[in-house]
């Protein structure tokens, strides 16, 4: 990966660079005010192709790219990183096909596991998992999950979207074992609790639902665990726990489930 310094023009008519954009921009909260916002200008896009079941429909569009902005923020503030495309960068411009929901699935699943193997865990290429954007974006929160040792079998299941610790430590630890046809998930409306924000846009977050996941768990073979955590409950596996029977169940505010 590269960090370049961006030049907006060259020679009064050239740019300075060489690369394509694809839209995708990072931007400190302080310098968007609405001066800048005022003189943002619109994009307007003609003959667009749609194609609508077997027709093109010929379409028209306008659009503030976000990108403009770097045109006008301070250039010595200003730059880009060069990235492979498909490392970062994963476009849903249809069901099916090229750049895909198909596509944008596969590239996340394969993201997250190559996450998970660099922090020791073995996953099957026949393993399927969803580890939720916030947990898996955030290296605070994945700090959360002690990953080593962990291993899907072929044709597991693996589903997370919750992650604070019931106790200040990590809220899963190593050794977690989901066999071959076992499914995990755990989820909640509320991964973060209630959430507010103040008029200078700080935020807080009360009474979200809490894990303490022990170490060494074992989900067997052709097993369903699918635990629904609501604000404030918690859940609780001891260590070395075989889950060995089905479980569906759905924790209420303020209580607590162990296994």
């Amino acid at each position: 990966m590269k960090r370049v310094r961006f030049f907006r023009l060259k020679n009064g008519d050239k740019l300075a660079f060489e690369y394509g954009h694809i839209n995708t921009n990072l931007f400190s909260l302080k310098y968007i005010t609405p001066e800048i916002l005022k003189n943002l200008r619109p994009v307007v896009y003609t003959q667009k192709k749609v194609k609508v079941d077997d027709n093109f429909i010929i379409t028209s569009s306008i659009e503030f790219l976000n990108h403009y902005i770097a045109e006008i923020l301070d250039e010595k503030k200003v730059s880009f990183v060069e990235v492979e495309r498909e490392s970062f960068f994963s476009p849903t411009k249809s069901v099916f096909g090229e750049d895909s929901v198909e596509t944008t699935q596969k590239n996340y699943i394969n993201f997250t596991k190559k996450k998970l193997e660099k922090r020791e865990a073995i996953i099957s290429q026949k393993a399927k998992l969803e580890i939720a954007p916030y947990i898996i974006f955030s290296e605070k929160i994945l700090n959360f999950f002690e990953f080593s040792n962990w291993k899907l079998e072929d044709d597991s299941l693996l589903f997370i979207s919750c992650f604070y610790q019931e106790d200040g430590k990590k809220s899963f630890s190593e050794g977690l074992n989901i066999k071959r046809g076992g499914e995990l998930k755990i989820i909640s409306k509320y991964p973060f609790g209630e959430i507010s924000v103040d008029i200078r846009r700080n935020f807080k977050m009360e009474n979200p639902p809490t894990i303490k996941f022990g170490r060494n768990v074992v989900v067997e073979s052709g097993v369903s665990v699918f635990i629904e955590l609501e604000k404030g409950s918690k859940l609780f596996v001891r260590d070395g726990t075989k889950i060995t029977r089905n479980i569906h169940v759905k924790i209420p505010s303020g209580s607590k489930f162990e296994i």
